[in-house]
């Protein structure tokens, strides 16, 4: 009990790209795996090709240099941002693959808000 009363500080590194891209691969339920789950609910079969999840690693690193550095959270909201305009856009029974450049697309208007970000007081 004591031992929670008294101040600790740690100091972490950030997560670099490859860190971001373990996270999304090595566990078993993945949050690719997770997404695909999700949307299968909807009847739409989502598909990663193999330089996605590198791409993925990368847009969130960027993202938690430039905004807020939330950690791997990151992960889930660029995840999110490109889920459910995929879930509302998409019709059902069809098939969706998700690639390197589709995540560009996406992640430069999350680039954009993160510029006028500097700019709020």
């Amino acid at each position: 009990e004591l031992q929670g009363r008294l101040p600790i500080q740690v100091s972490l590194t950030a997560l670099t790209a490859e860190d971001f891209t373990r996270i999304l691969t090595e566990p078993r339920c993945n949050l690719m795996k997770q997404s695909q789950a999700l949307l299968g609910t909807e009847g739409i079969s989502l598909r990663f090709t193999g330089d996605a999840a590198a791409e993925l690693g990368k847009v969130c690193e960027e993202l938690n240099k430039n905004l807020e550095n939330t950690g791997a959270r990151r992960l889930q909201s660029v995840m999110e941002h490109i889920v459910d305009d995929l879930s509302f856009a998409t019709p059902t029974n069809s098939e969706v693959e998700i690639s390197a450049a589709m995540i560009r697309e996406v992640s430069e208007s999350l680039m954009a808000r993160a510029d006028l970000n500097k700019f709020i007081l």
